[in-house]
C-alpha cells in the first residue's frame, strides 16, 4: 500500500508524493516554522512516485498556510501524533468569515480532509469522484488516455506501430482561450508482447490488472499521446466506444483499431 508522504499545492491542483511509510520521513527544514517559507519536499529516498490531481474550479481547496502570512505549522506538524491535515477541500459558504486554516478546521468540520500517512487507495476510494488524476505525460513516450481519466504510458521500444490517418484540427476560441483539438478518423496501434506488464489504475493495489487486459476489457480509449501531442479518436456513446476494436494476434501483440469507417477496418484486418 502506498501512503501520502508529502504534498505540493498549486491552485486547485495538488501533487502527492507516495511512499511505503511515514515513519522516519523528513526533508530539508521540516522542523522549521512556517513550513511554507522553509521546508523542502520530502527527500528522494522516502517516496517512490508522485501523482497529480485536479479538483473542479468550484471546489475550494486549502493547505495549512491559508490565511496566514506565517503559518504556525512546520512539515513535522503533518506527521506528529496530533497531526494537521495537509489538504482541506469542499464548499465553504461565506468564506470571508474564516480568517485562516485553523479557523476552517475548527468551525467547518464537514470539509474533506487528507493527511500525510493516508493510504492512497483509501483516498481514491473515499474521494475519487471529487477529483481527476492528471496524466503524467513525457515528451518521448507513448500513452493512452481513457474515458475515466486513467493514463497508461508505454516505453517507445514496446510500441511497434502507431498509425493515425485522416487527422484534422478543430480550433475553438472561447472566453479569451484558444482550444486546439487534433482528431484522427482512423487509428491503428500495435503494442509488442513486451508491453504486457502489471498495471495499477490510479496506483490502487486492489485494481491491479495488466496493460493488455485493461485495454481489452473496456472500449474506452479517448486519446493518444504521441511525443507530447494529444490526438483524439472517434468516440461513440458516453462510456464505451463502439468504434474501438482490440485483439491479440498469434505473436502476442495487441492490436488497437479505432474507426467508424467499416471499409478501413475490413482492409486493415486483411493485412494483419
Amino acid at each position: 500500500m502506498m501512503k501520502i508522504v508529502d504534498f505540493k499545492k498549486d491552485g486547485n491542483t495538488v501533487r502527492f508524493y507516495l511512499g511505503k511509510t511515514i515513519n522516519g520521513i523528513y526533508g530539508d527544514d521540516w522542523d522549521d516554522t512556517p513550513y511554507e517559507h522553509n521546508a523542502g519536499e520530502v527527500y528522494d529516498q522516502f517516496y517512490e512516485k508522485t501523482i497529480d490531481i485536479a479538483f473542479p474550479l468550484d471546489t475550494q481547496v486549502f493547505e495549512p498556510c491559508y490565511g496566514f502570512m506565517n503559518s504556525p505549522y512546520c512539515k513535522d506538524s503533518f506527521i506528529s501524533e496530533d497531526k494537521v491535515p495537509c489538504i482541506l477541500f469542499g464548499e465553504v459558504e461565506n468564506l470571508w468569515q474564516y480568517e485562516n486554516y485553523a479557523e476552517l478546521l475548527e468551525r467547518v468540520p464537514l470539509l474533506n480532509k487528507i493527511y500525510l500517512g493516508d493510504e492512497w487507495e483509501d483516498v481514491v476510494s473515499k474521494y475519487g469522484d471529487k477529483f481527476t488524476v492528471l496524466p503524467n505525460k513525457v515528451s518521448n513516450q507513448f500513452g493512452i488516455l481513457f474515458e475515466n481519466c486513467e493514463y497508461m504510458a508505454f516505453n517507445k521500444e514496446d510500441v511497434e506501430l502507431v498509425e493515425l490517418n485522416e487527422v484534422y484540427t478543430n480550433i475553438r476560441y472561447y472566453k479569451n482561450e484558444t482550444q486546439i483539438m487534433r482528431v484522427a478518423n482512423n487509428v491503428h496501434i500495435v503494442l509488442k508482447k513486451s508491453a504486457e506488464v502489471e498495471y495499477l489504475p490510479f496506483l490502487v493495489e486492489n485494481l491491479k490488472t495488466t496493460t493488455f487486459k485493461r485495454i481489452l476489457d473496456y472500449s474506452d480509449i479517448v486519446s493518444i499521446d504521441l511525443n507530447g501531442e494529444e490526438y483524439f479518436v472517434k468516440f461513440d456513446d458516453i462510456v464505451s466506444n463502439k468504434y474501438q476494436h482490440t485483439f491479440i494476434d498469434d505473436s502476442g501483440r495487441l492490436h488497437i483499431m479505432v474507426s467508424k469507417d467499416e471499409e478501413y477496418l475490413a482492409d486493415l484486418k486483411t493485412v494483419i
